[in-house]
């Protein structure tokens, strides 16, 4: 019990920082005024901070209290409830607070390592006494510094005043890299209006987030996700259009806050972008695409090529170079226990990349071919006349290579007409106008691959 605990007038401390330390056990305190059988102002739930040593502060929310007061603090519980380094009656009423993830009211399963709140797996729960979020529409958001070491589905619900109180906001968390490696977020929040306890509830599985800080704030916002269609005709196809971000802004914000205002959609939503006029939105969005679109990672093609050289894409792509010309061999170097240029070898990243590009840009190769002055059709095709992979049902190549794989058809897919030869002098090695034709061109297999002539649709 500590006598004469001055609380000042009404309004003055809606709580208790509180600078403790927890080395074990479970347990809680009572906050009372007067002595052990005195009133209960609150309930205090202590995290674990690692050891009796580590020191934190706390915050425990009150209710009206005011003036000057004997203050007990009673253990309930388990032995070993806390340390106590000291305590001062203070306040968090201010607007868009910043609150660090140790200053905590009630927890349940967490602990923290000093600096963030961790071990915050599906089912527990942590709760900030006392935020104030202003008239409803004032906070609009929370900016998150957490961090995620693995890839398991996991989510963060907040919600108000307990565990399964109103639901305002969800963030399904990220690997960040590491346990160590923080990142920010912002987090949309429904309307909310006034002073109420903030939860965080752990959903989905173990190890859903550790957590620094967090701060309210009126900052408005919304996201498109794009997602591609890849090989798949059942697939999605999001893109980042004027369309598509109108409906993100629609979903996101409008009928979130201003759904029962008097303000039309046009209007709010050219008022976020800053535009004057439809004209003026759209192309405010098609900057704000190009923009995000250009900080994306892409993957360079030599990535895949490396080992081969430096200008290995130049001559791939002009038909040349030993992943076009390779035939396998066990002639020397090659023996009949170790071949030598076995293409699926040699080009084995090929493969592995195959799944990295249905989710990753690759760069385009800055090459003549790919030049979108050139090329107006958007269609870039690789053509063979000779077969060189034995059992791929893909041609008449069989098996031994140096005896049945010499000079073979590949499976006729095209019929190759003509070919003009000042498209591609830089493929061909011809200084010349005109084209060659064919009369019979023999079997031609072709595979090849499109692209949108819209330069910020990804395809």
């Amino acid at each position: 019990t500590y006598a004469n605990v001055n609380f000042g007038p009404a309004g003055t401390s809606d709580g208790i920082r509180i600078r403790y330390a927890k080395g074990g056990g479970s347990g809680r305190v009572e906050v009372k005024t007067g002595g052990v059988d005195g009133t209960v102002l609150s309930e205090f739930y202590p995290v674990h901070t690692g050891g009796w040593g580590n020191y934190v502060e706390g915050y425990i929310g009150l209710d009206d209290v005011e003036g000057i007061h004997d203050l007990t603090f009673l253990a309930k519980g388990s032995s070993g409830v806390l340390n106590l380094e000291w305590f001062e009656p203070s306040d968090r009423s201010e607007l868009f607070p910043s609150v660090l993830a140790n200053a905590l009211y009630k927890q349940s399963g967490v602990r923290t390592d000093t600096y963030a709140i961790t071990h915050f797996d599906s089912g527990d729960y942590v709760t900030y006494s006392n935020i104030n979020f202003g008239p409803s529409g004032t906070t609009k958001s929370m900016a998150l510094e957490y961090s995620k070491g693995h890839t398991k589905n996991s989510r963060l619900e907040l919600r108000l005043d307990s565990p399964d109180g109103t639901l305002i906001a969800t963030l399904h968390t990220k690997n960040t890299g590491g346990w160590g490696d923080y990142i920010n977020v912002d987090i949309a929040l429904d309307l909310v209006d006034g002073v109420h306890d903030l939860v965080f509830v752990a959903k989905g599985s173990s190890g859903v987030m550790n957590w620094k800080s967090f701060e309210l704030s009126d900052k408005l916002f919304f996201r498109l996700s794009t997602d591609y269609k890849i090989d798949d005709q059942n697939g999605k196809d999001i893109q980042c259009t004027y369309d598509a971000v109108r409906d993100a802004y629609t979903e996101q914000v409008f009928n979130r806050y201003y759904n029962d205002t008097s303000s039309s959609l046009e209007t709010m939503f050219f008022d976020q972008l800053g535009a004057s006029n439809e004209a003026n939105a759209k192309q405010i969005v098609y900057d704000l695409c190009g923009s995000a679109q250009d900080a994306m990672d892409q993957i360079q093609l030599e990535d895949i090529t490396y080992d081969e050289g430096a200008q290995f894409i130049e001559l791939y792509y002009a038909g040349r170079a030993s992943w076009n010309e390779e035939t396998q061999t066990n002639l020397f170097p090659g023996t009949a226990d170790s071949p030598f240029n076995v293409l699926k070898e040699d080009a084995y990243k090929v493969k592995e990349y195959k799944a990295i590009s249905e989710k990753t840009v690759f760069k385009m190769p800055e090459l003549p071919q790919f030049d979108p002055s050139v090329c107006t059709a958007h269609v870039a095709q690789c053509c063979w006349p000779r077969d060189r992979q034995a059992n791929d049902n893909n041609g008449n190549c069989n098996k031994e290579y140096d005896t049945n794989c010499v000079d073979k058809d590949v499976a006729d897919n095209t019929d190759l007409c003509y070919n003009e030869l000042d498209k591609a002098p830089y493929v061909n090695g011809i200084g010349a106008d005109g084209f060659s034709t064919y009369g019979h061109e023999g079997p031609v297999h072709c595979h090849g691959f499109a692209w949108s002539p819209d330069e910020q649709e990804t395809t």
